[in-house]
């Protein structure tokens, strides 16, 4: 007999009822405690075997995280290879695989807005844990990360700007 599996909208509505203080550390946890196929581990790997397949030279896997609108504690994780480097947006992070080595090194990360505007908030200040984090953050609001995606890319820096 096969085990009936809980939707997503009744897990959705459970959780609502039982607590609506869910922090990002609590949000985190969630992810990291999943396993086997669901696993972000796992969803990567998958990523870059179809990375893999898809291209014959290095490219990039970029992991976006969406929260639904109707059920705003799911949050669901969309992973995608492409060849170009994104350009830096909230809720987002990249990684670069190297075909030669067969490496994946990890690029960014940014959180949501909230949390990037916590980050930036005066009077923040980080635990050790959260310096890598913060830095990103700052580099994401300064457009340091905007200039490396460009640089990636063998853009220009400067061809956002128009001169008059």
């Amino acid at each position: 007999m096969t085990e009936k599996k809980e939707t997503v909208g009744s897990a959705s509505r459970r959780l609502q009822m039982q607590s609506s203080n869910d922090t990002a550390e609590d949000l985190q946890k969630g992810m990291q405690e999943s396993s086997g196929e669901d696993s972000y581990e796992n969803q990567v790997r998958t990523c870059v075997e179809r990375g893999c397949r898809t291209y014959d030279s290095d490219f990039y896997v970029v992991v976006i995280f969406k929260k639904e609108k109707l059920m705003q504690n799911v949050i669901r994780q969309y992973f995608f290879p492409r060849v170009s480097c994104p350009t830096p947006d909230w809720d987002q992070t990249v990684y670069f695989f190297n075909r030669t080595s067969c490496t994946l090194e990890f690029v960014w990360t940014v959180p949501d807005k909230n949390i990037c505007e916590y980050m930036t908030s005066p009077g923040f200040i980080p635990g050790p844990e959260e310096f890598e984090l913060c830095r990103m953050v700052r580099d994401f609001h300064d457009g340091t990360l905007l200039i490396k995606s460009k640089k990636l890319n063998k853009e220009s820096h400067d061809s956002n700007i128009i001169q008059k």
